[in-house]
């Protein structure tokens, strides 16, 4: 199976920024490590909780002497186009691998202030000085390669080749990109079948084409946002559709916002084995076969026993 990239990748992937905005979807920045790639050494840990972010930084004192410093602001909203931290600056902790002495915190008098252009680019400014910072990429690489590993995908409300309205089809999948192989795609395997990517206009575009029955498969075309989230738009084609049918029902999937949204989940599900393929595309339940596509995943199925232990004999919740 390989994906031509066709002309009409450019303007639909314009249309999908244009509709992230459109859709007026919140955006807080990506939980992890970030920092300025032309000044290594210096860095930002940045975690949102609920409506809370949270900042510790590694950076230095007028000496050069390694600093700590933290803070956190409340009550974030999505209209919010600053965020300004208290630092407070912590000394006089244990040394590493001694015995713990609590470290002294208190106001460190210094403010700063973040803003962000998405989930994974912004601008730290203290005393003034403005720093463009970004989420530290140090082992997905780019291109591609970024997009090896597993993801939990969804598209809630699809669009098709037969109409231009989006239909009440959901479609979710578990994809696994393995490897770049020799046509220059990702290539990997869903719940149904094969899945397979290639890169768009830029290092974080791209168009997708999974199998998601026997006859039918999904088109994707989509742009990784931060490190571990992909949004964008998608559509359900025969799998005998033509270039031109794909791109009326991608076009449609962007009139009718039809969105198209991942999550990075290798952490949790880890990788596909190696020597099992995906066996049946019509799965009723995870435990209906030694066959079922989710135990190629061995971790998931892990956790999937050990979920089964947790909610023995728990009540089971109702809406009243």
């Amino acid at each position: 199976m390989i994906i031509k990239k066709k002309s009409y990748i450019l303007p639909l992937l314009s249309l999908i920024f244009f509709t992230h905005s459109a859709f007026a979807i919140q955006f807080y920045p990506e939980n992890g490590w970030w920092w300025n790639p032309q000044q290594s050494g210096s860095g930002y840990n940045i975690e949102v909780q609920n409506d809370t972010l949270f900042i510790a930084t590694f950076v230095y004192d007028n000496q050069g002497q390694p600093t700590w410093f933290s803070g956190s602001a409340n009550n974030l909203s999505s209209s919010d186009s600053t965020v300004v931290v208290a630092l407070q600056k912590s000394e006089g902790g244990a040394c590493l691998g001694c015995t713990y002495t609590a470290p002294q915190t208190g106001d460190a008098g210094i403010p700063l202030t973040l803003s962000f252009t998405d989930e994974g680019h912004g601008t730290v400014v203290i005393n003034g000085q403005s720093t463009p910072i970004e989420r530290f990429d140090f082992a997905y690489g780019d291109g591609l390669a970024i997009l090896q590993g597993s993801w939990v995908v969804s598209a809630p409300f699809t669009s098709s080749t037969t109409t231009a309205a989006a239909s009440d089809f959901g479609y979710t999948d578990i994809l696994a990109y393995t490897q770049v192989n020799s046509s220059g795609q990702a290539s990997g395997q869903g719940l149904a079948g094969q899945t397979i990517a290639a890169q768009g206009s830029s290092n974080n575009s791209f168009i997708s084409r999974t199998q998601a029955s026997a006859q039918q498969d999904l088109v994707a075309s989509f742009m990784l946002i931060g490190l571990n989230t992909i949004f964008g738009t998608a559509a359900l084609v025969d799998s005998t559709a033509s270039d031109s049918e794909i791109s009326t029902a991608l076009t449609n999937a962007v009139n009718n916002n039809a969105i198209f949204i991942g999550y990075r989940a290798t952490p949790i599900l880890g990788l596909p084995s190696s020597s099992q393929q995906p066996t049946s595309v019509k799965v009723q339940s995870i435990n209906e076969s030694t066959n079922s596509s989710i135990k190629n995943f061995p971790k998931a199925t892990d956790l999937i026993d050990s979920i089964k232990l947790e909610t023995t004999g728990i009540e089971i919740p109702s809406f009243k």
